[in-house]
């Protein structure tokens, strides 16, 4: 159960459903409901289908290519620190 429980909060927080739905509804404020709605179905699908697919399929990727579950935890860990610290710093992409 703790496994799952770490899975399902991992998963939320790289999700982050409380900023994406502010995004969605930044981005859809000028739509009819029925829009809203249609466009919302649309993108729980995908979200739903990709979750999906990278639960059942995900290990087997990582093992084709000879990558450790642990490893892979590591870089990933990694990756967010770098994106955290550089969120920090307040440095905005310079356009080009």
């Amino acid at each position: 159960m703790e496994k799952q429980l770490q899975a399902i909060v991992t998963v939320l927080s790289l999700v982050n459903p409380l900023i994406c739905g502010a995004m969605f509804a930044q981005i859809d404020a000028g739509q009819s409901r029925a829009i809203q709605l249609a466009d919302a179905t649309k993108v729980a699908l995908a979200v739903l289908v990709i979750l999906v697919v990278a639960a059942l399929m995900g290990a087997r990727v990582l093992e084709v290519f000879g990558i450790s579950l642990q490893a892979f935890s590591i870089a990933g860990g990694g990756v967010l620190s770098w994106i955290g610290f550089t969120m920090m710093l307040g440095r905005s992409p310079q356009p080009q």
